[in-house]
């Protein structure tokens, strides 16, 4: 799988609240660090904020590849629907490793 494939993926988990789908993009013991939920196991973190969300949707903006490395950035819009109905809107870089 591509870089741009890993990263259309985990968007498309993401909006959709696919806990087993994005989970299989990580390593087992795979992180997430997070301004707002901390650093947290990506199975901890990803079924937090699933729960506490009632509506994604997400727009790309960019996708930046490091060969060398196999890192990805990946630069959306995130219109986030919480589980009380508000609504948040903001840009996101995700970096993947």
């Amino acid at each position: 799988m591509t870089q741009k494939e890993i990263s259309k993926q985990y968007l498309n988990f993401l909006e959709q609240g696919d806990l087993n789908g994005i989970l299989e993009l990580f390593s087992e013991n795979g992180l997430v660090s997070s301004p707002i939920y901390g650093t947290k196991k990506a199975s901890v973190f990803y079924q937090e904020l699933f729960n506490d969300t009632n509506n994604s949707k997400l727009s790309l903006k960019g996708v930046f590849e490091e060969a060398e490395t196999n890192n990805i950035a990946i630069y959306f819009n995130y219109k986030w629907t919480l589980a009380d109905n508000s609504v948040v809107t903001f840009d996101v870089v995700d970096i993947l490793e």
